[in-house]
């Protein structure tokens, strides 16, 4: 079953992150029903770590001084082995007030393919 993992910095806000994590763990036992094993990591210092696992999530403790090493140290657990024993064959990065629905995923890319958004870059 291939894998795919969300990677979420997060900061304050912690009632509206609260409802979108509830949201994105439903989302996520959606994919999962559909075959394909999907959970997330949260990056943060704050409160909202303590619900993503509440939500089965992943919570890595990052100060919230520069967003890219959060979000890179979120894909570093996402795919490394030596971290997580299901690396993903999939990561994507959202944002903790985003709402994503599992069709989203339904049909996903082979593993030679990059998506991103013009307002996004990929290093």
């Amino acid at each position: 079953m291939p894998s795919l993992w969300f990677v979420m910095p997060v900061h304050g806000r912690t009632e509206l992150a609260r409802i979108c994590l509830r949201q994105l763990r439903r989302t996520c036992d959606q994919v999962t029903i559909r075959g394909v094993h999907a959970s997330a990591v949260m990056v943060g210092d704050d409160d909202n770590l303590a619900t993503a696992r509440e939500l089965g999530f992943a919570a890595v403790r990052r100060n919230n001084q520069y967003l890219s090493r959060k979000f890179n140290d979120g894909v570093q657990l996402a795919m490394d082995p030596r971290y997580n024993p299901r690396p993903a064959d999939y990561v994507v990065p959202i944002g903790s007030d985003d709402w994503v629905d599992w069709r989203l995923f339904h049909n996903l890319p082979n593993g030679s393919t990059m998506v991103g958004f013009p307002q996004m870059s990929f290093v």
